[in-house]
């Protein structure tokens, strides 16, 4: 739907597979997604938390994975800084 309304194509969208901690109390899966911009300018904005740290682990199930953002433009990496709450 969003790639009909703006210029933009998923190239990937998929669960992000051993991201929910190991353990026999695993935690779910996170999202796994590439976005292309077609044409023009866009901004973007990532709401997330567990940016520095992975989730905690529950009822002896280990961290999950923290979240990442790459941005890539121009063929270069840039990964922006985490700006949420603290996490200490």
């Amino acid at each position: 739907i969003m790639e009909q309304a703006f210029p933009v194509l998923y190239r990937h969208y998929a669960l992000r597979e051993g991201s929910g901690g190991a353990g026999k109390q695993r935690g779910g899966f996170g999202l796994a997604y590439e976005v292309e911009i077609l044409r023009g300018d866009a901004r973007a904005s990532f709401v997330m938390d567990h940016g520095r740290f992975g989730p905690q682990g529950a009822l002896g199930g280990k961290d999950g994975a923290p979240n990442t953002v790459t941005v890539f433009r121009g063929g270069e990496a840039h990964v922006p800084p985490h700006l949420s709450k603290e996490q200490d």
